[in-house]
């Protein structure tokens, strides 16, 4: 009887045994419960299995130590863990950014060009007596989870709550931006650059390029070239914008806008090639007229033998070289550190490109004299070299000009600067152009029977 009760006590020990572990191993194959969650579960157990000393009150001798069979108490304490643990993630998932359109470009300062009649035909009939446009690629940042399906582009000037744009010595009174606003129409075309999605949407988090031209279209016919340069201001209507540009999605609400600060700046007609070749023409008209003059003065005085014979005459004591080479060299000096990057007349790169050009010619000229020692040679470069400098004073004036109607000098200023410029540049010309012939007109002696000291 013992020894059959014994037997009978370890089966039904074994059966409640086995009854535990099937409950459980049903447990866990419920769908309640995520097999993330069973594995986490484990490895916990596992932890606390390994700390014999903190768990051993939580350790039951008739239970048979495998990965997946917890007690009620373990499996309680392995539960709260987890969905602490499980909590924390959800939140972290749950955590999302509010979606909004956001410019990766810095702020765009554009100039705008005249169009052609074709151009025209995209402004109303009201605003097609002229037109010009600018151009500009943009990058549009969409962060959140949301798709933007239908992105525009709007530029708003001046923008919400700024003050109104200065344009020239005193700025742009409200009521003359009211009249530059009903003078104007001002609106954006947009394309999704090519190597992108050929529609308008943007994907959430992706950064997408948009290639924007912006439409200036105007009631009235452009001022002519000649009335920047004369008059102290710019004609109202035909003032600068500054504002901001915003990218919304039209088609929802939700995602919020995105602004860059945006200017179009409206140079005067020409500005690609007029005053730039104005310029180089006063210069060669100047070298012309300076050489016709001097020619003549020598040839009434001793005709046109002077001009054969050799001189050992210094090109620097005319103040030929010197005049020229300092008026590059303060015209440069105002171009790179006071002329406005927003030019109305032509490219500051231009600006720079006169100046270095005209003191290369005035340079070149006394290395060909030095080098032969001609009376006629010395005429002619005396001649280039006066011209340049005629053309280099008339690039500063022009820079002068610039700095008036954009505001950096007053323009009452800017005309008694201008005024002292030609009258210094005149004295200089005439003073040297006396000098050279002078000396030409001198007896004819060889280089050798006078050297420079």
């Amino acid at each position: 009887m013992d020894g059959t009760a014994g037997t009978l006590q370890t089966a039904t020990w074994a059966q409640k045994l086995d009854h535990k572990t099937m409950t459980r191993r049903v447990l866990y194959q419920t769908e309640d419960i995520h097999p993330e969650f069973i594995v986490a579960s484990s490895q916990i157990h596992r932890f606390m299995v390994s700390c014999q000393r903190p768990f051993a009150l939580l350790e039951e001798a008739n239970v048979v130590k495998l990965p997946c069979q917890l007690t009620r108490l373990r499996f309680t304490i392995a539960l709260a863990v987890s969905a602490i643990f499980v909590a924390g993630v959800a939140d972290t998932a749950l955590a999302q950014t509010s979606p909004e359109l956001d410019f990766l470009n810095d702020s765009l300062a554009k100039r705008a060009n005249h169009g052609d009649r074709q151009t025209r035909k995209e402004c109303d009939q009201e605003f097609n007596s002229d037109v010009e446009t600018a151009s500009a690629t943009v990058f549009v940042l969409l962060s959140g989870d949301q798709k933007a399906t239908n992105v525009k582009f709007r530029p708003e000037v001046p923008a919400a709550g700024s003050k109104v744009p200065k344009a020239g010595r005193s700025g742009l009174s409200p009521e003359d931006f009211s009249e530059l606003i009903a003078q104007n129409q001002l609106f954006v075309q947009a394309e999704a650059a090519k190597n992108g999605q050929p529609d308008h949407s943007i994907k959430p988090s992706k950064v997408k390029a948009f290639d924007l031209t912006f439409f200036i279209c105007s009631k009235s016919k452009a001022p002519n070239w000649g009335s920047y340069f004369w008059n102290t201001t710019i004609p109202v209507e035909w003032s600068s914008f500054a504002g901001q540009l915003v990218v919304r999605d039209s088609a929802n609400a939700q995602i919020a806008p995105g602004t860059v600060a945006l200017q179009l700046v409206r140079p005067a007609p020409g500005y690609d090639a007029v005053s730039f070749t104005v310029i180089l023409g006063i210069a060669l008209a100047c070298g012309v007229v300076l050489l016709v003059v001097m020619f003549l003065l020598i040839e009434v005085a001793n005709g046109s033998s002077p001009l054969n014979k050799d001189l050992a005459f210094d090109f620097k004591t005319v103040l030929i070289i010197p005049s020229t080479a300092t008026a590059a060299v303060l015209g440069t000096l105002v171009t790179t550190t006071i002329l406005p990057s927003d030019t109305l007349f032509m490219p500051k790169g231009q600006y720079a490109a006169l100046n270095v050009l005209f003191g290369l010619i005035a340079v070149l000229a006394g290395i060909v004299y030095n080098n032969y020692r001609k009376a006629w040679i010395f005429l002619i470069g005396a001649g280039v070299a006066l011209g340049a400098g005629g053309g280099e004073a008339v690039a500063i004036l022009f820079v002068l000009k610039e700095m008036a109607l954009q505001g950096s000098l007053p323009a009452g200023s800017a005309i008694i600067v201008q005024i002292a410029i030609a009258v210094v540049w005149l004295l200089i010309t005439i003073l040297a152009a006396v000098k050279v012939v002078k000396e030409i007109n001198k007896p004819g002696r060889l280089a050798a029977e006078y050297p420079l000291a």
